[in-house]
């Protein structure tokens, strides 16, 4: 009689409890990653961007190399609304050795509502080593 009604059960719709949980939980996850993915893609490409400026960083800026790059990074920070202080900008340069060294620290907001960090804090550092 039980495997009856567990048969009858699930030929009239048992399992719509669990479908719809498997749903909440396929839609909560698509809107996490929706607004958590821009944010590190902006950052891993905000990194890439700042490896090829100080790559170059000498051919392109001959004179005051520490002042155009700083120019640059604010302007592609500024690009992708990110939150940063001046002091959280660090950029050595030596110019007899040829090597800049970069510390970045900033932040992004998001709408993620039981995510900790808001704002999300990032940080970046490189050096480039000279050919």
């Amino acid at each position: 009689m039980r495997e009856q009604k567990n048969i009858l059960m699930n030929e009239r719709g048992g399992a719509g409890v669990s479908a719809v949980l498997a749903i909440a939980l396929l839609a909560a996850c698509v809107f996490v990653l929706f607004q958590l993915v821009p944010i590190y893609w902006d950052h891993w490409s905000l990194e890439d961007e700042i490896k090829t400026k100080i790559q170059f960083a000498f051919v392109n800026y001959p004179r005051e190399v520490k002042r155009h790059l700083t120019e640059e990074i604010k302007k592609e920070l500024n690009e992708i609304e990110a939150n940063y202080k001046e002091k959280d900008l660090k950029i050595n340069v030596d110019e007899r050795a040829k090597k800049i060294k970069i510390e970045l620290w900033y932040t992004r907001s998001h709408n993620v509502p039981f995510y900790p960090p808001n704002p999300k804090q990032f940080y970046i550092k490189l050096e480039n080593t000279p050919i």
